[in-house]
């Protein structure tokens, strides 16, 4: 594991205003573990690697510092094909509205 973990952990517990408590009652990991992983007593294990990586929402390889994307790569894939898709509806909306406005003006 990398050393950013530590720093990691510290930095979303304290972005989402968590008391080592808190995290404990979110995940069952003991308050005192996370501190230990905090400090870098000790480092965790999958299953809680797992938990913790669900509690804040990113991956585990942001987790442990072999990304540096908060994103999970299939979500931040599955993110991109719908802005294309987003776009792709909005230039097809944008031709429908020159075609309309076009037909209009041919009338008047």
């Amino acid at each position: 594991m990398t050393n950013k973990f530590a720093e990691r952990l510290r930095l979303l517990i304290k972005d989402n205003k968590l008391k080592y408590k808190d995290v404990e009652a979110k995940t069952g990991i003991k308050a005192y573990t996370i501190r230990n992983y905090v400090n870098k007593i000790c480092e965790p294990d999958i299953k809680s690697l797992l938990l913790l990586s669900d509690l804040f929402n990113v991956s585990t390889d942001y987790l442990v510092g072999y990304s540096d994307s908060l994103i999970p790569e299939h979500l931040n894939q599955a993110l991109l094909r719908f802005k294309q898709e987003l776009l792709d509806a909005a230039e097809d909306f944008n031709s429908q509205i020159a075609l309309i406005s076009a037909n209009h003006k041919r009338r008047c």
